[in-house]
């Protein structure tokens, strides 16, 4: 988990992240050793209005987070005007 911004205060913390970097993402978590859920997400770059809905579905199932960092690279419009229901969303 990451350290929140209060010292010594643990924040309980996702990575929601388009599978077509999945190689990348889990490097960089393996390289500094993190136990943050990742979440995947089936890549639906042809279809940002369909992707937006399935992106913010996953959002709206992450329960008990403190905060989420999402992780979308050229995916159209689909992250635009996605809400948090409880957390912090790190773009």
């Amino acid at each position: 988990m990451f350290y929140g911004r209060k010292a010594g205060v643990r924040m309980k913390t996702a990575i929601l992240v388009c599978e077509t970097i999945e190689d990348e993402v889990m490097h960089a978590v393996n390289t500094v050793n993190s136990d943050c859920e990742v979440i995947f997400l089936k890549s639906e770059h042809n279809n940002p209005d369909k992707y937006h809905v399935s992106i913010q579905a996953a959002l709206n199932r992450l329960d008990g987070y403190d905060r989420v960092f999402l992780g979308f690279v050229f995916c159209g419009k689909a992250i635009e005007n996605l809400r948090s229901h409880s957390f912090e969303m790190i773009v």
